[in-house]
């Protein structure tokens, strides 16, 4: 497992267990994230194409409840939302997965925002049929104060 990024947010063992690379979001990009835009990230079942167009999209069930929920087919992962800025190293682990014609990583993407540690699991998985990776986000349950952390 490898870290990256500033180091301002502890991580418990069972974060180490649950990712192959965990990232920690730079202070200075974590400093233009507003609250709403982590609730309104696409959790769920995402599948793009190399260049991060997103082709479907398959919310979580809390998403699903969202009254009106962006549209999100046809935006680029990559470019057009918050977790593309937040983690520009998405891009290059989806393209490294799809030229070796499959697999999949596990990453954690863990920063401090409004007094608590958010940890976002991100799961891409290359599907080498189809040219494409599908990629997870789920916004873990708890996280302690970032003063503690």
């Amino acid at each position: 497992m490898t870290a990256s990024g500033d180091s301002f947010c502890g991580l418990s063992p069972g974060d180490q267990l649950m990712a192959d690379t965990v990232f920690r979001v730079p202070l200075e990009k974590v400093q233009k994230i507003r609250p709403r835009q982590i609730d309104c990230l696409p959790y769920g079942m995402l599948e793009v194409t190399a260049d991060g167009t997103i082709v479907n999209y398959f919310p979580s069930q809390s998403q699903s409840l969202v009254a009106e929920p962006p549209q999100i087919r046809g935006r680029n992962l990559f470019a057009d939302l918050l977790l593309g800025e937040m983690f520009p190293g998405l891009r290059q682990v989806t393209r490294d997965l799809l030229e070796q014609g499959g697999g999949s990583e596990r990453l954690l993407l863990v920063f401090a925002l409004a007094h608590q540690t958010i940890r976002l699991s991100v799961v891409v998985t290359a599907v080498a049929d189809l040219a494409r990776a599908r990629v997870s986000i789920v916004r873990l349950p708890g996280g302690a104060s970032a003063d503690q952390g």
